[in-house]
């Protein structure tokens, strides 16, 4: 009795020769637009391959392709982009599986229903806004050495500002993890500063920041102060001027007033801040004198809106 070692090298020689002669039987064209993988299905499609171990026959498996640029689990991501265009924020919601794990730029991991507000919370400051799911698209399908499946998508983000009328565009990339047709994890990848920028000039538009001008000398008071003195005074105002900016108070400049500028104002030094509201100046006001800061500087201040030079020319007009 011949032993199954010797049986198995027999079936494989014998099936590797007909596999090449039936490979040279068929047609040359059918070859031309296939991969290793599908060249093999083809073949194994015209003859069952079977090992025979003297026992029970076993069908060689079918290899599903590692890399591919149309499958279901690509047609579910476009559809989840879709639903994205349409904001049908339900179903973009139902498409990640339980405990999916999302992660855009350097934001911290969130979850489904977290990630879809945020969408939610984006598109709702634009009239119009869409992921390119034409000619701009690129998408693929791959199986990873882990067994894994990845969809991997380039496009273009594109939208118009609902209070600016101003359109933007940035190029997006994303890959999600598919299992049992869910996506499990996601990552994706973008320039978000064209968006902050058109965003914040919304903000501004619909709620012009306050800007406050400063300008002082240094007073006898001040000059009187020891070295030490002085920068133990003034160390102790960056603490609150940091809480400042962390509620939104930008500093836009400080500086020296030099002495070469024309129609020159008697100050030496000057600082211009912008403020969100009316409010926040005021508090600003308050922390200044609070602070002893009159007593070391004599100062003049300056206030208002930001407008543009329209608004004021406007209003000079018909002065008398």
């Amino acid at each position: 009795m011949k032993s199954p070692l010797f049986t198995l090298s027999l079936v494989i020689s014998f099936s590797l020769l007909f596999s090449f002669s039936l490979t040279a039987q068929m047609d040359e064209s059918k070859f031309k637009t296939m991969d290793s993988y599908d060249i093999e299905d083809a073949i194994y499609d015209e003859v069952g391959i079977t090992l025979n171990f003297d026992g029970p026959q076993t069908t060689l498996p079918r290899k599903d392709p590692r890399y591919t640029q149309q499958s279901p689990g690509i047609d579910f991501v476009k559809a989840f982009h879709a639903a994205y265009n349409t904001s049908d924020w339900a179903t973009m919601e139902k498409s990640y599986g339980p405990g999916a794990k999302i992660t855009h730029n350097n934001a911290p991991q969130r979850n489904a229903a977290e990630m879809t507000n945020s969408f939610r919370a984006v598109a709702e400051q634009f009239s119009s806004y869409r992921i390119d799911l034409g000619e701009a698209l690129i998408i693929e399908q791959v199986i990873d050495d882990k067994g894994e499946m990845w969809v991997n998508f380039w496009s273009y983000w594109a939208g118009t500002v609902a209070a600016t009328k101003e359109e933007i565009r940035f190029p997006v990339h994303a890959t999600y993890q598919l299992v049992d047709g869910k996506i499990i994890e996601e990552y994706a990848y973008y320039n978000e500063i064209p968006m902050e920028n058109a965003l914040g000039n919304a903000r501004k538009q619909l709620n012009p920041p306050v800007h406050f001008i400063e300008a002082w000398n240094a007073t006898p008071a001040w000059k009187a102060l020891s070295t030490e003195k002085q920068t133990e005074y003034l160390k102790a105002l960056s603490g609150p001027i940091s809480g400042m900016m962390e509620s939104g108070v930008e500093i836009l400049s400080w500086g020296s007033n030099t002495n070469a500028t024309d129609q020159r104002a008697g100050y030496d030094f000057f600082a211009v801040w912008s403020f969100p509201n009316a409010e926040m100046v005021k508090t600003f006001e308050q922390a200044v004198a609070g602070s002893g800061w009159y007593t070391y500087f004599e100062q003049m201040n300056i206030s208002g809106k930001a407008e543009t030079p329209r608004d004021v020319m406007g209003r000079l007009i018909g002065m008398h």
